[in-house]
């Protein structure tokens, strides 16, 4: 291939990596032409374009080769098949009849022309894609050789059932050629309901210019083209979009995107994960179109509820939601005791000030989580109000938008808060490392053989659920402690609806509080409790202080087995 062949914005593929040529010319002190080019995978070339003080071009990805490379290039092989450069007509070649195909995947194909230039209809016009696969329905032409938009059009044209485009990857010269085509007003075109254009590195403005002649759009990607943000067009997209996704570009707020997208009256679906999005940055009155339900904000910088208690008032609609993996989750901490909470604790802060959640990280939230979350967040909120003292109410309620309308729907939680406050401890001492468990045996296990049916250990907090369960065991002369199971009973309290207090099969559990007290109606108090599943997880990672009560019952999992056959001491 000669030097002349090649030109600025020409696509080539180099030992199956594909690239566009940026400069083309000699370089002092060497001998022939040099190409310029910019890799399409960033990983790949890191050359500064100068030479000896010279600087011909400049980009990134850069590379200065030979053209004589590239004429070395001009068949190569994938798994033994030709695979550089070619149209659809060879791709014709190998596949059986084509004519009834739906779906066509030519992606990373290095197809560098739309036909073979064989066939023409009485409009002069190519029609050899048409004759190939006539009713192709959905099309993938990413990371091919293709361009410019004439190219891509020119095969969209001749597809006249044509729904599905995707055109991810490709390096076009310009989308502004669209406007001069008058086949744009084909009917084709108006058929295209899904476009995506992801990883073209396209202008935003070129993006709208190319979906705005679509009509019937529904659907459009742009992702991972390195937007920071989504400035104002001459054109504007179809109010027909349900769908955008944007992810794995550069914002840094729901702003970056608002004002673009806000004014969409049927979007349904906005996901913006892997970008950098950890603020909202929005004015009051400016928000989406309450049609917008479902949001994707996974794997960005979201740090604070602050930005949860505000999606609300950005998206009015929502009823699904994706914020797993933001560091909100990986740096929680109580606001009481300052204790490390789990990510399942970020996930029932987040059910909780989100009042119209149905699915959350892809779990449906079913009406006995949203009442527990509502519960434990109330109580947090209680507790935090608690510490705080009055002096620092209003500045507490701020950071809980959802707290008043929880306490019109449950009523005001209470709190134990009058104990009296023990002296501070030394936490490098001993005193401070151990624990004293106070434990009850219920009923159904006392009856069994057990020597004593209360009794007090005083162990370190280090010490793992397995191990306390062997000290219980031996505590009580029981030799299989594996089918008892330790309850916690907290003194938080929570609110509960009527049967709270029962367990997954409808039962009450045996010998709790909350069972003797009766469950009550909406707004009833009971004391939390959590089951110490056995596990080498610690004691002082599940319980706050240095003294507990702890109740000892049959592991749920074993009751109706050990009813029947119970093993004696």
């Amino acid at each position: 291939m000669a030097a002349s062949n090649f030109y600025e914005g020409k696509r080539l593929s180099y030992d199956g990596h594909l690239c566009t040529v940026r400069w083309t010319g000699e370089v002092a002190g060497t001998k022939g032409s040099w190409l310029g080019v910019e890799w399409d995978d960033p990983s790949r070339g890191k050359h500064s374009g100068e030479h000896n003080g010279v600087t011909y071009f400049k980009y990134t990805e850069g590379l200065g080769l030979k053209p004589a490379s590239f004429e070395e290039q001009q068949v190569t092989y994938i798994s033994g098949k030709k695979a550089e450069e070619v149209g659809f007509d060879k791709i014709r070649q190998q596949l059986a009849n084509l004519k009834a195909l739906r779906i066509v995947l030519v992606d990373s194909y290095c197809v560098s022309q739309p036909d073979a230039g064989k066939s023409f209809d009485d409009a002069d016009l190519a029609r050899d894609v048409a004759e190939a696969c006539p009713r192709i329905l959905d099309l993938n032409i990413s990371r091919n050789l293709f361009e410019d938009w004439n190219e891509v059009l020119d095969i969209a044209r001749q597809l006249k059932a044509l729904h599905t485009l995707t055109a991810d990857g490709l390096r076009l010269r310009r989308a502004d050629s669209l406007f001069s085509q008058s086949v744009m007003k084909a009917a084709p075109f108006t058929r295209i309901s899904s476009l995506s254009l992801s990883d073209t590195l396209l202008p935003w403005a070129d993006v709208v210019s190319i979906a705005a002649q679509l009509p019937s759009l529904t659907s459009l990607s742009a992702s991972g083209n390195e937007y920071r943000n989504l400035p104002s067009t001459q054109y504007s997209l179809p109010e027909t979009l349900t769908i955008i996704t944007l992810e794995r570009n550069e914002f840094h707020s729901l702003a970056d995107l608002a004002a673009a997208l806000s004014t969409l009256p049927a979007l349904q679906s906005l996901q913006v994960k892997s970008n950098n999005i950890s603020e909202i940055a929005l004015p009051d009155a400016l928000s989406f179109s309450p049609t917008l339900f479902n949001v994707d904000l996974a794997y960005n910088t979201i740090s604070t509820f602050t930005f949860i208690d505000l999606l609300p008032a950005v998206f009015p609609g929502l009823t699904s939601l994706r914020v797993s993996h933001n560091p909100i989750f990986s740096a929680l901490h109580s606001t009481t005791t300052h204790k490390p909470l789990s990510a399942d604790d970020g996930y029932i802060l987040t059910l909780a000030r989100l009042g119209k959640l149905k699915t959350l990280n892809f779990s449906v939230v079913t009406e006995k989580e949203r009442l527990n979350a509502e519960a434990y967040y109330l109580s947090q909120v209680a507790a935090e109000l608690a510490t705080a003292g009055p002096e620092k109410k209003e500045e507490v309620l701020r950071g809980h938008r959802r707290y008043a309308e929880l306490c019109e729907i449950y009523g005001d939680p209470t709190l134990v808060s009058d104990a009296p406050l023990k002296p501070d401890v030394d936490e490098n001492s001993l005193s401070a490392r151990l624990c004293k468990l106070s434990f009850t045996l219920d009923d159904s296990v006392a009856q069994h053989g057990a020597h004593k049916s209360s009794f007090d250990l005083e162990v370190p907090k280090s010490l793992t659920i397995y191990s306390t369960l062997g000290l219980v065991g031996r505590a009580i002369g029981y030799h299989h402690p594996m089918l008892l199971e330790l309850v916690w009973e907290s003194d938080e309290l929570e609110v509960v609806r009527e049967n709270e207090a029962e367990d997954d099969s409808g039962h009450y559990l045996p010998g709790s509080r909350a069972s003797k007290e009766g469950a009550g109606s909406l707004g009833r108090s009971k004391f939390r409790e959590e089951v110490l599943v056995p596990r080498t997880r610690q004691l002082g990672s599940w319980i706050e202080g240095r003294d507990a009560r702890i109740r000892v019952q049959w592991s749920a999992k074993d009751v109706e087995r050990q009813e029947r056959s119970l093993p004696r001491p």
